[in-house]
């Protein structure tokens, strides 16, 4: 599935059974990152491929907050926050599951390195060490922007103005008839 939520990047969520063999959606961390790296989509208005995904960052601060809201340059508690996606409320996305998804952001304690999920139940951000599979939502740099509006709908547009137009034009002529 592919959106845009407007904050500087589209979104790709998972779909079950890619890049994973127990059709589950869930998939370690490298697998997601095979994964993303590897999602390609064309885009048709405007003959571009898309091919520079890649998996979120989530809570970039030398400190994690625990909770929703877990910084303001997190990409995935963005959609929560700021727009309300989540798996009970998904929004103009599909497919958003309960549970953890991937980001490619660490955080560094004395007893390790631990990777940064993102939930989308309760919308709050978590470490991990353990190599357990999670959900995976790909995203690439860059607004979609405005969407162009096809000829077709121009012409469309022009002829409905103009049949208005004469339709007006005719309703205030008054026609007499001498005899």
């Amino acid at each position: 599935m592919r959106g845009n939520a407007g904050a500087g990047s589209a979104y790709d969520n998972a779909d079950p059974g890619t890049a994973n063999t127990a059709n589950d959606g869930l998939m370690s961390l490298d697998n997601a990152m095979l994964w993303a790296d590897s999602l390609s989509y064309f885009d048709p208005l405007r003959s571009v491929i898309w091919d520079d995904w890649r998996l979120p960052t989530e809570c970039q601060t030398s400190t994690l907050q625990i909770g929703p809201a877990c910084t303001t340059a997190a990409e995935l508690s963005h959609l929560f926050d700021d727009y309300g996606v989540s798996s009970s409320t998904p929004g103009l996305f599909t497919n958003v599951q309960p549970g953890y998804y991937w980001s490619t952001s660490t955080i560094t304690f004395s007893i390790g390195v631990f990777d940064i999920l993102f939930n989308f139940e309760t919308g709050s951000a978590f470490f991990d060490d353990e190599p357990v599979p999670h959900h995976a939502w790909a995203v690439r740099d860059g607004d979609v922007g405005a969407v162009p509006i096809p000829p077709t709908l121009y012409t469309f547009g022009a002829g409905v103005l103009w049949l208005f137009g004469s339709a007006g034009r005719k309703a205030g002529t008054r026609r007499t008839r001498t005899t």
